[in-house]
């Protein structure tokens, strides 16, 4: 048998593109899953299509109700997941994003590996696949995201991954240890997903090496795909205004405060944290030491990394700051 499944759905004004989610949800070849849906204070018609899709899902579909008003994306998902931990109905949750297409074989995929590791659900683990980038219509703008944005196996170790997620949240699932260490999501983590993905390094990361979703680019896209190759990033740097500049700089603070935040976390569950400690004093030397040491825990000797050595400034003083 197959482990038990939820998809956390999230959503909010997403009436243009929910109908083609659920579409895809019902066309999975593995029928047996439960997805659960919390609407984020949408002002559109996107409740509306979930109870018109409600029906042909049966008792496979639970919509969240409750008065906390509009949560964002973090907290809706942190909502989701502590509900369906409460329910004790799944062994692993899987995320889903409103505005993007599951291929047919993506939960039935998962599952087969899921599968295989039922005899080492003590370990957190993260399952997470490729995806195809896509433009609002659908039609294909690259066939690899893993290509696009330059992100190659090895990237989603610890040392990595504190500085750059690899793991799309509407391409990964979680075991129930996961969980249960990474809830209540801390206050200053950058996203759900890469939160998720740093506790899974500590235990088991399976890479499924094929596409499975959709990755729907639109305007009001809350993350999205940026080609990652060092070229493409230098010409983003030339353009870069001020405001984009302020949120480059903000992103260094931040990938600070989340390792401080794992730091604790895994501690505070009985793991070593000595990467993670590395990584933080690393981040607090001058830019020159960053510089010689910067392939160990940013994307190897690339423009990616020296950019970030110049723009993610630490905290301390002198040494060419």
């Amino acid at each position: 048998m197959h482990p038990r499944i939820d998809v956390l759905l999230a959503t909010c004004n997403g009436q243009t593109y929910l109908a083609a989610m659920l579409d895809s949800l019902l066309a999975q070849t593995l029928p047996d899953f439960r997805v659960v849906v919390r609407d984020d204070s949408s002002d559109d018609g996107t409740l509306d299509v979930l109870r018109q899709y409600a029906p042909r899902f049966g008792d496979r579909m639970h919509i969240l109700s409750d008065e906390r008003g509009r949560l964002g994306v973090i907290k809706n998902f942190e909502h989701l997941l502590s509900w369906a931990m409460e329910q004790g109905h799944a062994d692993w949750f899987a995320f889903a994003d409103q505005d993007d297409v599951w291929l047919p074989a993506k939960l039935e995929m998962f599952a087969s590996v899921a599968k295989g590791l039922s005899h080492n659900h003590e370990l957190p683990h993260v399952i997470f696949s490729d995806l195809q980038v896509v433009d609002h219509n659908m039609e294909v703008m690259a066939s690899s995201f893993w290509q696009y944005e330059n992100i190659q196996q090895g990237d989603e170790r610890l040392s990595l991954l504190l500085s750059r997620n690899v793991v799309t949240g509407c391409a990964s699932m979680v075991n129930r240890r996961l969980a249960e260490i990474a809830l209540p999501f801390p206050s200053n983590i950058l996203m759900h997903d890469w939160w998720c993905a740093l506790i899974g390094s500590f235990g088991g990361m399976h890479r499924i090496d094929r596409p499975l979703v959709l990755y729907r680019q639109h305007a009001a896209n809350a993350v999205g795909a940026q080609k990652g190759r060092g070229w493409d990033l230098l010409m983003r740097m030339l353009e870069m205004s001020p405001s984009k500049l302020h949120r480059v700089r903000r992103l260094g603070v931040q990938t600070v405060l989340q390792a401080d935040a794992l730091v604790r976390r895994m501690t505070a569950f009985g793991y070593s944290t000595d990467v993670v400690e590395g990584y933080l004093k690393f981040r607090n030397q001058c830019v020159l030491k960053r510089a010689w040491m910067q392939s160990r825990y940013f994307h190897r000797f690339s423009l990616v990394g020296w950019v970030k050595v110049v723009l993610w400034r630490s905290k301390t003083s002198g040494c060419l700051h």
